[in-house]
């Protein structure tokens, strides 16, 4: 998850932010996002079938 956040935050412009849509699988966690600057976490409620197409 580390790589691929790492990934994310070195794509997008120094100027932009990233949100990254998370559902709730045990590795996704916001402490993972504050080792990168610019980057948003946004997770899903915990059942949310209306929010996954």
């Amino acid at each position: 998850m580390r790589q691929h956040l790492k990934q994310i935050s070195e794509a997008k412009a120094n100027d932009r932010y990233a949100l990254v849509i998370l559902d709730g699988a045990g590795w996704h966690t916001q402490v993972v996002a504050t080792e990168f600057d610019h980057l948003w976490i946004l997770k899903l409620p915990p059942y949310s079938p209306e929010l996954t197409p």
